[in-house]
């Protein structure tokens, strides 16, 4: 009995500390395939080619989000979007139409 409960302890041990090194590695190559397409991460912000990012969304062909939000300091809004193999394909501006309209959608 002793002996499940140390394996058990270990098991838990082990998976408490493997899933956010993977969290945070699947995160930094993220912000590292990013980095490719000139959008960067200071400080927990989001810039692209120097412009902080108000509005960021990172969407798959399928048109679910990999990641979006918005950052009311931010000055640029931009799109990233995937291939079927949900690699970047190109990053794109939001039309100033597109963002009122995200704007407008989370009051």
């Amino acid at each position: 009995m002793k002996r499940k409960i140390k394996v058990f302890l270990l098991y838990c041990m082990i998976f408490v500390n493997i899933i956010p090194m993977t969290v945070n590695a699947k995160e930094k190559h993220s912000d590292m395939e990013y980095k490719a397409y000139n959008i960067t991460v200071k400080n927990k912000n989001y810039y692209y080619k120097g412009k902080r990012i108000r509005i960021f969304q990172d969407i798959k062909r399928d048109k679910s989000f990999v990641k979006s939000f918005v950052d009311k300091k931010g000055s640029i809004d931009i799109c990233v979007l995937r291939n079927d193999k949900d690699k970047i394909k190109r990053v794109k501006k939001i039309s100033k139409k597109r963002a009122n309209e995200i704007l407008k959608e989370m009051e």
